[in-house]
């Protein structure tokens, strides 16, 4: 694509900031009708198809291309971005025509007949910094709910402090941030800062600093120069540069939940286990025919549970995937490590080891339960999921190894990231921190997310939120295939 051409449909509707920008208050309501249907939740995927990074990002000028954040993007193994706006349509990119690592911003080409959207417009100067700029942070937070938040525009700490905290080397080209006060959108990377009139005046970047109580930005101005004085060309997306700021990205859309919930979910579950024929007690009174003599009543074993207190009741699987789905959701929350993810490891750990410690035929109840929900996923949304399966081997991918499992009683294999469920840097589950050997039996409770579209492999890929090693499920140990 030449330079003209790429310059008229990014650059075409980049207007002056408008000048009253510091009288006017962003109207909430208005902006989320006008500036909200162009702002986009940008899912980035790896090369087998997995869902690796979620962010926000919004269409400039004519609609041609979504401005995103450059250290969500850019991610190891990186093939397609699905880009999806708040009607639900989605579009999918493979191409970029610009990547500024100075700024963390990349503008990907929208295709799907050019998307037939209006974008957001760029603002022509800096807007005062003096926390006289009324703005408005439109975006998806936590990459479910399209929300405003409103607030000023400040100057923000230098880049070089920044990158000090963030312990990478700060890049040339971008002297300060900007930081924004008032309102927040927790994990909304990528989403814009626009003035009342919907244009924009800066990008949020959700970057991994500890000490930064606020949110940053970096100007709009600085993309719109960096626009006009590139001479870009269309580019694979694999071909993106690695980027310099390290930012905090969304692995499973949806608020995490509360701490106290879980203990809740744990008292739920195990309650709805108790066996209903014989209210945990293992037997039942039965009537025993003597005979000539008299029909007299005698303990016996539970035919239900078969002594053992529990069944796989109706609607306890159900429960245990939505715990699984939350637990998942909870460990994986950006930002610095919080209670819930204190709060959610502890409890999954609690309930996986109980789990793993049943009798056996609550087990194969349950093992044949998930092996049969794995065979129905042909196409999985984000789902909770607790399965045995058995480790069979390792296998390297786009973004490193995978551990691929076997459950019971179906033809799919589960593929889990071995980085995730060693649960490195601080996320996923707290693990053994070291990789289950193969032919070991596990219960893993995670969520599954996509197909897996590795070569030779009929799998589901699922973000885990806790394992532990368990006895074989079954009654029987099944044979091997």
């Amino acid at each position: 694509m030449g330079r003209t051409g790429f310059v008229l449909a990014v650059v075409g509707l980049v207007l002056t900031a408008s000048a009253s920008a510091r009288a006017q208050r962003p109207d909430a309501d208005a902006l989320r009708r006008t500036v909200g249907p162009a702002v986009c939740r940008v899912t980035v995927e790896n090369s087998w198809g997995v869902p690796v990074a979620i962010a926000n990002g919004f269409l400039l000028g004519d609609g041609r291309f979504v401005v995103s954040d450059l250290g969500a993007v850019a991610q190891p193994g990186v093939e397609t971005v699905s880009v999806r706006f708040e009607d639900g349509r989605p579009y999918l990119v493979r191409q970029f025509g610009l990547a500024n690592v100075s700024l963390g911003l990349v503008a990907l080409e929208v295709l799907a007949n050019r998307s037939g959207r209006t974008g957001l417009a760029l603002a022509g100067t800096l807007p005062d910094l003096d926390g006289a700029t009324p703005a408005a942070m439109v975006g998806w937070q936590y990459a479910k709910t399209l929300g405003v938040a409103t607030g000023r525009l400040w100057q923000g700490p230098a880049a070089g402090d920044v990158a000090a905290r963030a312990h990478v080397q700060p890049p040339a080209g971008h002297d300060h941030f900007l930081r924004i006060a008032g309102e927040d959108l927790p994990a909304a990377g990528g989403a814009p800062v626009v003035d009342a009139n919907g244009t924009v005046l800066a990008v949020h970047l959700s970057i991994a600093a500890p000490g930064m109580q606020v949110p940053l930005a970096v100007p709009a101005y600085s993309l719109r120069r960096s626009l006009l004085k590139a001479d870009p060309k269309l580019a694979m997306l694999s071909d993106l540069p690695k980027p310099v700021w390290p930012v905090e990205t969304v692995r499973l859309a949806g608020e995490p939940p509360k701490p106290s919930g879980f203990q809740a979910a744990r008292q739920r579950i195990r309650e709805a286990m108790v066996c209903s024929q014989c209210r945990g007690r293992g037997w039942i009174r039965a009537e025993i025919d003597g005979g000539a003599m008299r029909t007299y009543e005698e303990k016996v074993e539970c035919p239900r549970c078969h002594g053992e207190g529990i069944a796989l009741e109706s609607g306890v699987y159900e429960l245990l995937a939505t715990w699984a789905e939350e637990g998942t959701r909870a460990v994986w929350a950006p930002g610095p490590a919080t209670a819930i993810q204190n709060a959610a490891r502890g409890a999954g750990r609690e309930m996986l080891r109980y789990l793993a410690t049943v009798d056996r035929n609550f087990r194969a109840a349950m093992a044949e339960r998930a092996g049969r929900d794995v065979n129905q996923m042909g196409h999985p949304a984000p789902r909770g999921l607790v399965v045995y399966a058995e480790v069979r081997e390792t296998i390297a991918g786009p973004d490193g190894e995978y551990v691929i499992l076997d459950p019971v009683d179906t033809d799919v294999m589960v593929a889990v990231r071995l980085h995730d469920l060693l649960g490195k840097d601080g996320r996923g589950p707290s693990g053994l921190g070291r990789r289950p050997p193969n032919r070991a039996w596990i219960i893993l409770a995670g969520t599954v997310l996509s197909r897996l579209r590795a070569p030779g492999q009929v799998a589901v890929y699922v973000l885990p939120f806790e394992w532990t090693g368990c006895p074989t499920p079954g009654p029987v140990p099944r044979p091997k295939r």
